[in-house]
Protein backbone atom coordinates (compact mmCIF):
# COMPACT_ATOMS: atom_id res chain seq x y z
CA UNK A 1 0.00 0.00 0.00
CA UNK A 2 1.21 3.44 -0.79
CA UNK A 3 1.91 6.40 1.45
CA UNK A 4 -0.54 8.97 1.62
CA UNK A 5 0.79 12.48 1.08
CA UNK A 6 -1.11 16.04 1.24
CA UNK A 7 -0.25 18.30 -1.52
CA UNK A 8 -1.94 21.69 -2.00
CA UNK A 9 -4.16 22.74 -5.08
CA UNK A 10 -4.82 26.37 -4.98
CA UNK A 11 -4.71 26.50 -1.62
CA UNK A 12 -7.00 23.75 -1.53
CA UNK A 13 -5.61 20.66 0.24
CA UNK A 14 -5.57 17.01 -1.42
CA UNK A 15 -4.60 13.60 -0.35
CA UNK A 16 -2.71 11.76 -3.18
CA UNK A 17 -0.21 8.62 -2.99
CA UNK A 18 2.97 9.67 -2.83
CA UNK A 19 5.14 9.75 -5.68
CA UNK A 20 2.22 9.98 -8.07
CA UNK A 21 2.72 11.48 -11.16
CA UNK A 22 0.90 14.87 -11.83
CA UNK A 23 -0.83 13.62 -15.05
CA UNK A 24 -1.92 10.70 -13.03
CA UNK A 25 -2.73 13.55 -10.11
CA UNK A 26 -4.47 16.20 -13.18
CA UNK A 27 -6.27 12.78 -14.21
CA UNK A 28 -7.56 12.00 -10.88
CA UNK A 29 -9.01 15.31 -9.77
CA UNK A 30 -10.92 15.76 -13.43
CA UNK A 31 -8.95 18.57 -14.74
CA UNK A 32 -6.50 16.92 -17.32
CA UNK A 33 -8.62 19.08 -19.98
CA UNK A 34 -8.48 22.53 -20.96
CA UNK A 35 -5.96 25.43 -21.16
CA UNK A 36 -3.92 26.39 -18.11
CA UNK A 37 -0.50 26.58 -16.79
CA UNK A 38 1.15 24.35 -14.06
CA UNK A 39 3.31 25.56 -11.37
CA UNK A 40 4.70 23.79 -8.75
CA UNK A 41 6.23 25.29 -5.72
CA UNK A 42 6.11 28.51 -7.63
CA UNK A 43 8.02 27.21 -10.82
CA UNK A 44 6.47 26.73 -13.87
CA UNK A 45 6.44 23.28 -14.82
CA UNK A 46 5.99 22.00 -19.16
CA UNK A 47 3.67 19.62 -20.00
CA UNK A 48 6.79 17.25 -21.48
CA UNK A 49 7.23 17.09 -17.52
CA UNK A 50 3.59 16.04 -16.62
CA UNK A 51 4.76 12.13 -16.73
CA UNK A 52 7.86 12.42 -15.13
CA UNK A 53 7.38 14.91 -12.27
CA UNK A 54 6.41 12.83 -9.10
CA UNK A 55 4.22 14.79 -6.14
CA UNK A 56 5.95 14.83 -2.75
CA UNK A 57 4.66 16.19 0.14
CA UNK A 58 3.49 19.65 0.75
CA UNK A 59 4.15 20.97 -2.97
CA UNK A 60 2.17 23.47 -3.68
CA UNK A 61 0.15 23.02 -7.30
CA UNK A 62 -1.44 26.12 -8.71
CA UNK A 63 -2.92 26.15 -12.10
CA UNK A 64 -3.32 29.09 -14.25
CA UNK A 65 -5.90 29.56 -16.77
CA UNK A 66 -5.23 32.54 -19.45
CA UNK A 67 -7.11 36.03 -18.78
CA UNK A 68 -8.04 37.99 -22.37
CA UNK A 69 -7.42 41.49 -21.70
CA UNK A 70 -6.01 44.60 -22.90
Amino acid sequence: MQELIIVHLNGDKKVIESNTPVSTALTKWELNQGKFALAINNQFLPRSQYTSYQLKPNDCIDLLTPVAGG
